[in-house]
């Protein structure tokens, strides 16, 4: 019988396979999976990508309901901001008035408008708990004896009086015994009520802890009972309930200690199964252990299928794809020793003889689920977004990883579906015989199973009446004004107050919270601009003759936030010369293989694929040297491979217990001694490493590939390069290009760090840059190159020389290519230059050392230098850098005009030059293109993990564990993490990215109305925008679809001598300064 209804249901499966497209369904819900790949390419990106096409408010807020994330930070730390003034009242009226628009000025129940009711409720918190707590806080604490703090004295005198003239006044005395009739009550029954609690004596000579202790308990009494009175007005309260039992289910959601998962609907994903489900505790048991049978059993198998090369054993047939592969391994006998994966085998058995297809199976398990066409979508939905980490991984390796070791066939997700149905339905019936057996065992010993079953209405008029009192007492409300409002009054307030949730207020919160960031920024620059202004007008013989002078030598950096700090104090130590920002693969889209690397890496933005194949290879006159290095490279690779997959054999297992005490001591060596331990490292590996190197980077065939002679760049492709990187930054004349131009690729070097690729260049695909600034300089070095420039008016004189480097921002190390081809005559002044950069990293870690709380704040810049290469070394170290924490600005125009400000590397600064870009701005728009969904990716990536760690981050380091070289997983079974760990998010501020372009409103709404992606986070409100004109200092704000003039603020901009002058002594946010050194020019 079961087989003739299995066959029943293929036949069904087939009438309606044309009925529902599972492919486009499917493809619909893996945009809502995390789009991180390998974490060895780890890229910064919007983590609610899926959303963008919505507002930013519309779209995390789609994130709460989903995800279940939180879309703010917690309502008490935008309190404690906005007790540290890190949020101002003035910003949370403007912006409050601002969302309520024409509503503004509604009167609420003649209490007084919404914005005054919603302002107060910002400034005054209303304490809100479940009812065991509530009833506590009114009968064990000073809730109805003392007015709460932060009621203004004079409010809180004016109610007191008013209360004391009446009783004092009143002709008619009050009964001594209260009524129990409410519909009959007067405002003497009310003082009946709360009498005998007080001095028995006349109300004349109570004191005014008695007169206090009286306001609020008339106060009280007054508010209970017009909760009361509001639940007759029928719908109103229906309408209240509804929306009270809404609110706790969010506030549910949100909690910052929950577990951050989406809520699942059951009678969906389980069907006959869940409709047997009661809510009760043991069903809820029951459904947990199935939970969690499922998903350990496929993150087993997701994890070897993607393996990487970690696994000591391959899966079996993992070429012909995830659903074969899963049949094979769970149809054999020996992996059934339980129950229900004795079910699974009997069922995959049966799959594999009637070879069916994926997208078969698929249809079949709806039918057998009982799951309607209609609802496919949301459980297709449910189902991917179980395992989201694993299921987004799987998407990620079919869809974008071809360069990956083992990436997975198309079609996977596909399948990975169609095998999750199977094993949910399987596990569903089995399980389904344990919930009757629980049930029994419960119907026998006669324990009563309890759920709970929401909030009552006593429960919900208790909250109610208890948010009334306290805005009471903010507002001044009277007692007796109180009590003589209607029903439908009472009922009105209690749902303006309900109807201002959590929700609400910290969207309110947080965008004044943006406001002051904004402000101050802006009115920095004003105030920079205005101070640079009155520099040239008093020393205009000194800027002509400098500006007519070209730079001591040039700098060119990735616009990342942490080379801030190490231009400024470039700058500062030799005001001579100067520096510039671009995207740090510099143009260059490439895979990349390095001398020591086994495969092709990329080494450019994710969004662009490079059709460029470059190499490093050892010269020619170490080529014999290092070919027998390479020898030996593969024969330690291999034995060290070796010894580990040997060391999970039973004779390894004892040579391990034998011996591994003596690797103790190298790892002990690099916790205590990290920097001694990484000189002996490096010693050590330069035995097996080319002393000398080169870059395959001048591609002879016609056509590029990763083949000898298809390797590199044509002459042609090289000059348009190089002729972009120039003009983009502004430096398309002759006379502005130094003698000496370093072009500096970043990464970050650090030890026992899975994220590690997270701290390199975003530009690069989570790679180091130094090979794209090597590639860069050697094309702009070579005559034949120049020769094509010149022709396209571009023309770099015979003097000209560029340096290619690597900046290490974890421990600030520099690293030099090619030094040996550069002129003799400029040596002298690359070594002026050099210790230009020693000093300046120096200082530059000293700054980075006060975030540090394991650093003095007094430390030196020496010692400071040893701390963050000790840092970088550390096996220990579960900070090595702070990364883009705080980021929360980009600056995109002239160096002039934010040279010499303080910023606290928060800034991506990306240099553009209006005066020679076209009259459509074509550079800026193709800067454009790329900065603003770059920045815009990094700084979303950091809100969002910032403000829910847990759903939209990996939370803490130290229990993750690295799992198929692809991610990291909490423990040693959990769903992949993807996000940012806590620790890289511990100071960051969360605030959308604030873009100020050094152009017109007119440039710029033609370039948001050209790009789509640009419109999409502008006009949705996932970036904030402001073009700034340096010369005239007006500055307009991008808001609502247009730019509104700026109306600058406070214009008091700090000046010092130095950086160091502004930092010493502060760990937390500094705000901006204006650094004027003597020397130090615009």
């Amino acid at each position: 019988m079961l087989d003739l209804a299995i066959k029943d249901s293929i036949a069904h499966a087939d009438e309606h396979s044309d009925a529902f497209d599972v492919e486009h369904a499917i493809a619909h819900a893996a945009h809502l999976l995390p789009c991180q790949g390998p974490i060895e390419v780890f890229v910064h990106h919007n983590t609610l990508h899926a959303f963008e096409h919505l507002p930013f408010d519309e779209a995390v807020a789609a994130g709460l309901k989903i995800h279940g994330a939180n879309p703010y930070l917690p309502e008490s730390q935008y309190r404690a901001r906005l007790d540290e003034g890190r949020i101002l009242v003035k910003d949370v009226e403007t912006v409050l008035l601002d969302d309520l628009g024409d509503d503004a000025d509604y009167l609420v129940a003649s209490l007084g408008t919404r914005y005054a009711l919603r302002l107060a409720i910002l400034q005054f918190p209303l304490r809100t708990g479940d009812p065991a707590e509530l009833h506590w806080i009114i009968a064990e604490t000073n809730a109805l004896r003392k007015f709460r703090g932060e009621v203004p004295t004079a409010v809180r005198r004016r109610t007191i009086e008013s209360v004391k003239q009446w009783m004092t006044s009143r002709e008619t005395k009050p009964s001594v015994s209260p009524r129990t009739d409410l519909s009959k009550d007067t405002l003497s029954d009310v003082v009946s009520a709360i009498l005998p609690q007080f001095n028995p004596k006349p109300c004349e000579t109570w004191n005014d802890r008695t007169w206090e202790a009286f306001s609020l308990q008339f106060l009280w009494e007054v508010c209970k009972r017009g909760a009361l009175s509001a639940e007759t007005v029928e719908w109103n309260f229906k309408h209240q309930s509804d929306r009270n039992n809404s609110a706790q289910t969010e506030s549910k959601a949100i909690e910052p200690n929950g577990n951050g998962k989406a809520s699942t609907d059951r009678n969906l994903r389980f069907g006959t199964f869940a409709k047997q489900m009661n809510g009760s505790a043991s069903d809820q048991a029951v459904y947990r252990d199935m939970q969690e049978a499922v998903n350990s059993l496929l993150i087993q198998f997701c994890s070897t299928l993607l393996d990487q090369g970690f696994a000591g054993w391959e899966l079996p047939e993992r070429d012909k794809g995830l659903f074969h592969s899963f049949q094979h391994i769970y149809r054999q006998p020996f992996c059934s020793p339980t129950p229900w994966l004795a079910e699974l085998c009997r069922e995959t058995s049966r799959l594999h003889e009637l070879h069916l297809s994926p997208l078969k199976s698929i249809q079949e398990s709806f039918e057998l689920m009982g799951i309607a066409p209609s609802e496919r979508d949301a459980v297709i939905e449910q189902m991917l977004l179980a395992l989201p980490g694993w299921a987004g991984m799987i998407w990620q390796m079919e869809t974008n990883a071809e360069w990956a070791v083992h990436p997975a066939r198309s079609g996977s997700l596909t399948e990975y579906l169609a095998v999750r149905l199977i094993v949910e339905r399987v596990a569903a019936n089995v399980f389904a015989r344990d919930l009757q057996s629980v049930r029994a065992i419960t119907n026998a010993t006669g324990v009563a199973n309890r759920s709970g079953t929401g909030h009552s209405e006593t429960t919900i008029r208790l909250q109610h009446a208890f948010s009334a009192f306290q805005l009471a007492q903010v507002r001044g409300w009277n007692p007796r004004d109180l009590h003589f409002l209607t029903p439908m009054q009472w009922a009105t307030l209690i749902h303006e107050i309900d109807a201002f949730s959590s929700l609400e207020r910290r969207r309110i919160y947080h965008q004044a919270y943006e406001k002051k960031y904004r402000d101050e920024t802006l009115n920095a620059l004003i105030a920079k601009s205005r101070q640079d202004k009155k520099v040239r007008t008093t020393d205009t013989v000194a800027d002509t003759n400098q500006n007519s002078q070209r730079a001591l030598f040039q700098l060119v950096c990735c616009i990342d936030d942490r080379e801030e700090s190490f231009r400024r104090h470039m700058e500062e130590v030799e005001p001579r010369c100067e520096t510039f920002g671009v995207a740090g693969f510099y143009g260059i889209a490439m895979y990349y293989r390095g001398v020591t690397d086994a495969h092709f890496r990329p080494l450019c933005p994710v969004s662009v694929k490079p059709q460029h194949y470059v190499t490093e290879e050892p010269t020619y006159s170490v080529a014999r040297l290092s070919e027998r290095q390479a020898e030996t490279r593969r024969r330690i690779g291999r034995a060290t491979h070796q010894a580990h997959l040997g060391s999970r054999t039973v004779v390894g297992g004892l040579l391990t217990g034998l011996f591994g005490s003596l690797a103790a001591f190298p790892l002990v060596a690099r916790i205590l001694f990290p920097r001694t331990a990484a000189r002996v490292r490096n010693v050590l590996g330069r035995i097996v490493r080319p002393s000398a190197t080169q870059l395959r980077i001048e591609r002879l065939a016609d056509t590029p590939g990763e083949q000898n002679g298809h390797l590199g760049y044509s002459l042609d492709e090289m000059a348009n390069i190089v002729e972009s990187g120039l003009r983009c930054i502004g430096l398309a004349k002759t006379e502005q290009i130094s003698q000496l131009v370093l072009i500096c690729g970043h990464g970050s070097g650090s030890v026992n760090n899975p994220h590690e690729s997270a701290y390199n260049c975003g530009a690069c695909s989570g790679g180091r840059g130094g090979p794209n600034a090597r590639a860069f300089s050697q094309m702009a070095n070579d005559p034949r190159v120049r020769e094509r420039l010149a022709v396209k008016g571009l023309s770099i004189s015979e003097d000209v020389h560029f340096v290619g480097g690597y900046h290490n921002t974890c421990d600030d190390s520099l690293t030099w290519f090619d030094l040996d081809v550069m002129p003799i005559r400029l040596r002298s002044l690359f070594e002026q230059a050099q210790a230009v950069v020693d000093e300046a990293r120096a200082r530059s870690a000293r700054e980075r050392c006060r975030r540090f709380a394991s650093a003095p704040l007094g430390i030196t810049s020496a010692d400071a230098l040893a701390h963050v290469e000790g840092r970088a070394e550390d096996l220990s170290q579960a900070r090595p850098e702070y990364n883009h924490a705080t980021c929360a600005l980009c600056f995109v125009g002239r160096r002039e005009w934010s040279r010499s400000l303080f910023l606290d590397r928060r800034a991506f600064l990306t240099s553009y030059d209006p005066t020679q870009d076209g009259a459509d701005s074509p550079i800026l728009e193709r800067l454009l293109q790329a900065v603003i969904p770059v920045c815009a990716g990094i700084s979303l990536e950091y809100y969002f993990s910032t403000v829910d760690n847990e759903a939209y981050g990996c939370g803490n380091k130290l229990p993750h564990n690295l799992t198929s070289l692809l991610g990291v997983m909490t423990g040693a079974s959990s769903d992949l993490r993807p996000g940012l760990a806590a620790q890289m998010v511990e100071i960051h501020e969360p605030m959308r990215i604030l873009f100020v372009v050094d152009s017109t409103q007119e440039a710029m709404q033609r370039i948001i109305k050209n790009n789509p992606a640009i419109a999409r986070l502008v006009n949705g409100e996932w970036v904030q925008l402001a073009v700034f004109n340096p010369e005239s200092a007006r500055t307009e704000i991008y808001q609502h679809g247009q730019f509104l003039a700026y109306e600058a603020g406070s214009m008091n901009l700090p000046i010092v001598q130095s950086s160091d002058e502004w930092t010493r002594g502060q760990r937390e946010h500094l705000g901006f300064a204006s650094i004027r050194a003597e020397g130090n020019r615009v």
